[in-house]
């Protein structure tokens, strides 16, 4: 009676018979599985209702009660209902904890592959094989749609018919017959269950497809916004994403009243290196520097590439002084070592120029022109060297 109902929906009536289920395994110790299958159909009906923690709970209690009974068809398959309920409440590991010792169970009749099936999408979800997941929840609702064809027909209604006439009947002998009773509610459950079966792989299906094109959305989004704020060649911020970040780091100092420096260098003679060993080399020296430079500075630091060659840093926090230690030690990383690439030995130098947030300068865009005027003054001054912008001002 139990099985009919949830066949048919009506929830109402199932949780009615699973109450008396419970009666009975309360008023007739002896029979020590009475408990399992309570619990059991009382998860399937909580599956069916979308009460997923209730459903959990019902479930986990039927696996405490497995080994009470020898009907090793409804253990195994009370695993895979309760894996579906661990899917339905997030909890995806336990899920496919499940789903692993279902499949343990070799013996379990070959001819209920949706059940199988299903085992195997939560197996793959777990493995983050979203593609093959969904490739093998759609594969279930085919071959269901084929049993169906066979299932739902009029030897399987007659059967039901006929199964729950001989349940009604048994009901009224229930406190005469337990046993007998208990076994035909067994053989009625085992001829309704793929119905029932077939409704909840749907729902899962439905809810796994939803899951995986949203985690697909948000990796993707992910990816594109990753791949708006980075420079193709050496993986630090481009030039629009450095000024727009650069922008609210400037903001947030000001209202902090912190400092903020930014320092704007260049390759020096970078064009003859382009001119005599070709832009592959070029290219291989703007990662090699960047990597070198990328060492000297904090976490919190912002590194851009704004140019060709040509690269700007904003260091939050940071005074004059201590932004021109800073690029001295980021000239001479440079200019101390040479660059090897392949056969190729290269000896460069930067020049830098350094301007810091005050009354006058108190934009990025600002910052920016003055650091630039003073990196002409280094360049000016013959290169491989670090100007202070307002040290540009004075000596102008």
């Amino acid at each position: 009676m139990i099985s009919s109902a949830i066949k048919s929906g009506d929830w109402g009536n199932a949780k009615v018979n699973i109450a008396a289920q419970f009666t009975l395994a309360e008023q007739a110790p002896e029979f020590k599985d009475f408990y399992f299958f309570a619990y059991l159909n009382a998860g399937r009906v909580a599956l069916g209702t979308f009460d997923y923690p209730l459903a959990v709970s019902h479930l986990e209690q039927a696996v405490a009660f497995k080994d009470t009974t020898q009907e090793r068809y409804f253990v195994t398959s009370s695993h895979l209902f309760l894996a579906l309920a661990y899917m339905r409440t997030g909890e995806v590991e336990k899920a496919a904890n499940m789903a692993a010792i279902f499949k343990q169970d070799k013996r379990f009749p070959a001819n209920m592959t949706s059940m199988a099936l299903t085992a195997d999408a939560i197996l793959a979800f777990d493995n983050r094989d979203y593609l093959d997941a969904v490739n093998t929840l759609l594969k279930i609702i085919d071959e269901e749609r084929e049993n169906n064809k066979t299932i739902i027909n009029n030897k399987v209604i007659d059967a039901a018919l006929e199964h729950n006439a001989k349940l009604t009947k048994f009901e009224n002998m229930l406190l005469a017959n337990k046993l007998e009773l208990k076994e035909l509610s067994l053989k009625a459950a085992t001829d309704k269950e793929r119905i029932s079966e077939l409704k909840l792989s749907i729902y899962f299906l439905v809810a796994v497809v939803l899951l995986a094109a949203i985690i697909f959305l948000l990796h993707s989004r992910k990816v594109f916004m990753g791949r708006a704020q980075t420079d193709y060649l050496t993986g630090i911020a481009n030039r629009g994403y450095t000024f727009v970040a650069g922008d609210k780091i400037l903001e947030k100092a000001i209202k902090k009243k912190q400092s903020v420096s930014v320092i704007i260098f260049d390759i020096d003679n970078f064009k003859s290196i382009n001119d005599q060993y070709g832009h592959h080399i070029g290219d291989l020296t703007i990662q090699a520097t960047t990597k070198r430079i990328q060492r000297w500075l904090k976490e919190q630091d912002l590194l851009g590439r704004i140019g060709g060659e040509e690269f700007l840093i904003i260091l939050p926090n940071t005074s004059g002084e201590e932004a021109a230690a800073i690029s001295e030690r980021i000239r001479s990383a440079i200019a101390s070592q040479p660059f090897q690439f392949d056969e190729i030995k290269l000896e460069l130098t930067i020049s830098l120029g350094i301007a810091v947030l005050h009354k006058q300068a108190t934009t990025l865009s600002e910052l920016v022109v003055g650091a630039d005027k003073a990196l002409y003054k280094a360049k000016f001054s013959g290169k491989n060297k670090a100007y202070l912008a307002w040290q540009h001002v004075a000596n102008s």
